[in-house]
């Protein structure tokens, strides 16, 4: 065969490869779109979709909540038993007829058929409709990849006027029907706690809070995806936090640097964090950078190393307590994320040390300054007599 049909033979080869991966990428683009745009018929809502409940029915009553109770298929019964009532510290409540009765630990249902049961010696038809009308602040516990690990306390519910721009009262709505009731979700409870770093593993994060009585009592856990929620696929992951929640979020085994940018864009994360650089360096003192800022970049917005250093000292404190000291020899030409550029977290604190020729200086210095001194006297008197 000769040169030129080899040649030509191999163009042809490279020409459908080329147009291979070419039909691949258009595959792939057009694989999104659908995702992204298309609709599918079989999937339109009926009627039951008008009866959905909401998934937190499971709600435990505790210390702060305040209840309303009313009966619904007795006129009497309406008005002699209506009540609205604040769970005390002690977990208990006080009813016409049946005095303090203990309800902390129990959800809606679970009161409403004790209820139903105890107040058949006085009403004929117990039917008790109860709601929740404030919720108590919840105490929620979060450990694992984020800044500010520990207990954090979340409001139970938040009221906002959304309302009060019409101009007359609607028909069969009270003023307080007018407040949009807002309870915390993950991503509020991931704010709160200073946000996640930058080793967090958004598709593996764990709730695990109490279990009703009726269900068994105990724990139960779930499995969360937040990328999902991030990227508007599932935004029903952002479940609601309640009270006594325990919120782990797992160490991913890659660094999260393509779900930065998505975790500050939704604010879970503040945009900056702040870091310390001192030593050798231009202009000494905390710094903000970015969530993947790099130790080099620190330097470098502290002005730069000065021209005689030494190695890089670099502190950072772990959320379990412990200390990270390390050396790092000053390559600006280190890969971001590498062991001599790390990627920084809030908090963490650079020293550029002195080189062997500074500390010789300072060592002379120490050592002749006494001499020097003395010196200094002698020429003084010699001069003035």
């Amino acid at each position: 065969m000769t040169k030129k049909k080899l040649i030509k033979k191999f163009k042809k080869k490279k020409l459908f490869f080329s147009g291979f991966i070419l039909f691949f990428l258009i595959l792939g683009t057009l694989e999104s779109y659908k995702k992204l745009y298309a609709s599918n018929n079989n999937l339109s809502p009926n009627s039951e979709y008008l009866r959905k409940r909401d998934k937190d029915t499971f709600y435990i009553i505790g210390s702060g909540d305040v209840l309303s109770l009313t009966f619904t298929d007795d006129p009497i019964a309406k008005e002699q038993f209506r009540q609205e009532l604040l769970v005390d510290g002690q977990g208990m409540i006080t009813l016409k007829r049946l005095d303090k009765i203990y309800v902390a630990g129990l959800t809606i249902e679970e009161l409403k058929n004790i209820l139903a049961d105890e107040y058949q010696k006085f009403v004929l038809k117990p039917n008790i409709k109860i709601d929740i009308i404030k919720y108590r602040p919840i105490t929620i516990y979060i450990d694992g990849e984020v800044e500010n690990p520990g207990s954090h306390v979340l409001p139970g519910m938040v009221q906002i006027d959304n309302l009060n721009y019409l101009d007359q009262d609607i028909i069969g709505m009270r003023k307080s029907d007018k407040k949009q009731v807002i309870f915390p979700k993950l991503i509020d409870a991931l704010r709160k706690s200073g946000g996640l770093t930058i080793d967090a593993d958004i598709r593996n994060i764990q709730v695990i809070r109490k279990n009703s009585i009726s269900n068994g009592g105990g724990k139960i856990s779930t499995k969360i995806n937040l990328l999902r929620v991030l990227e508007l696929e599932d935004t029903l992951q952002n479940i609601r936090i309640l009270d006594g929640d325990m919120i782990r979020v797992n160490k991913g085994e890659q660094k999260a640097l393509a779900q930065i940018s998505k975790i500050v864009k939704s604010n879970i994360n503040p945009k900056f964090i702040r870091v310390y650089v001192s030593g050798r360096v231009i202009t000494p003192g905390p710094v903000n950078l970015s969530k993947t800022g790099t130790l080099i970049d620190a330097i470098d917005v502290a002005g730069g190393p000065k021209a005689l250093k030494g190695p890089v000292n670099f502190i950072r404190y772990e959320n379990d307590g412990n200390i990270i000291r390390r050396k790092i020899r000053y390559s600006r030409n280190s890969k971001p994320g590498s062991k001599n550029n790390p990627y920084l977290r809030n908090g963490d604190i650079i020293y550029v040390g002195k080189s062997g020729f500074n500390i010789a200086t300072e060592v002379l210095s120490e050592v002749t300054s006494p001499f020097t001194g003395i010196v200094s006297t002698i020429l003084f008197f010699e001069s003035a007599f």
